[in-house]
């Protein structure tokens, strides 16, 4: 295994050699650390030469879906129980985007999370921390939803909502999510027939935020009502929250429909679908 950004650059260094066989040695080393290339190695890429880059570019366009398979299995190795959520969508932005800079996206969702501790004290109640959370996000930072333009696909990748700031129900919650969790707020994510929202526990009482309506809250009571207005629902089992896996599953469920049925982006489509099948045939 690939351990250091430094052991990824002495192999990439081979790809200098014209020698097929050792072109075809960098995919598969690439392949079978592909987690570990996605997350720190993608800017490797400037230290090769100039010349060599158009054909390294066309490797990694080649092993793409490969790398993106490869990296969520090495997940399974090390998160049994649940997916890292975190990770997860970081894979999701990488898997729309290769140039992505998963790096870059690491330190705005740090900058947000510091920006926001600006706004509270260490002494603050949990109900104070989130309100602050809320007026950064809804206020200061603008997240809201996409409304105009619910099934753009952008709106389910990190770093599209982190640049426009809009997206949809269950991606929006996400962030909501990473952040909350880096100032130590309890959040779940609340998988509503049709909509998603968060759900925040203070160990006394609950609150339920929609991050879709720029932070509007409700009670339990409202959802309740809401859920069982569609049938063969449990509003119990819904409200306890769901799992990383549950809501990394519904996202990819998301722009498999996106791209199947308003797009018709079969390619893209049949590349979500097995993803789908990877992580369901682990989890399942």
């Amino acid at each position: 295994m690939l351990r250091t950004s430094t052991q990824l650059r002495h192999v990439l260094k081979l790809y200098e050699d014209d020698d097929p066989e050792i072109k075809e040695l960098i995919r598969n080393i690439l392949v079978r650390n592909s987690q570990g290339f996605i997350f720190d190695g993608i800017q490797v890429r400037k230290q090769l030469k100039r010349e060599l880059r158009p054909g390294y570019d066309r490797m990694l366009s080649e092993i793409h879906n490969d790398l993106v398979l490869n990296a969520f299995k090495q997940q399974f190795q090390t998160h049994l129980e649940d997916l890292d959520l975190e990770k997860s969508v970081m894979l999701l932005a990488y898997w729309n985007n290769p140039a992505v800079n998963i790096h870059r996206l690491y330190e705005k969702l740090n900058l947000w999370t510091q920006e926001v501790r600006e706004y509270f004290s260490a002494v603050d109640t949990p109900e104070t921390i989130m309100e602050r959370l809320n007026h950064y996000l809804f206020q200061v930072q603008g997240v809201t939803g996409n409304a105009e333009d619910y099934y753009d696909p952008k709106n389910s990748f990190l770093d599209c909502i982190l640049d426009t700031r809009v997206g949809i129900p269950i991606s929006l919650s996400v962030l909501y999510m990473l952040i909350a969790r880096r100032i130590g707020l309890t959040v779940y994510g609340i998988p509503l027939p049709a909509h998603f929202i968060i759900k925040l526990e203070d160990g006394t009482r609950e609150y339920f935020i929609d991050p879709f309506y720029s932070g509007t809250q409700y009670s339990r009571q409202e959802c309740q009502n809401y859920i069982i207005s569609n049938p063969q629902t449990d509003p119990e089992k819904i409200l306890k929250g769901c799992t990383n896996y549950e809501i990394i599953i519904r996202m990819m469920k998301n722009l498999e429909l996106v791209y199947s049925s308003y797009l018709d982006e079969e390619e893209k489509a049949l590349q979500m679908s097995t993803l789908i099948k990877l992580v369901e045939d682990f989890y399942l």
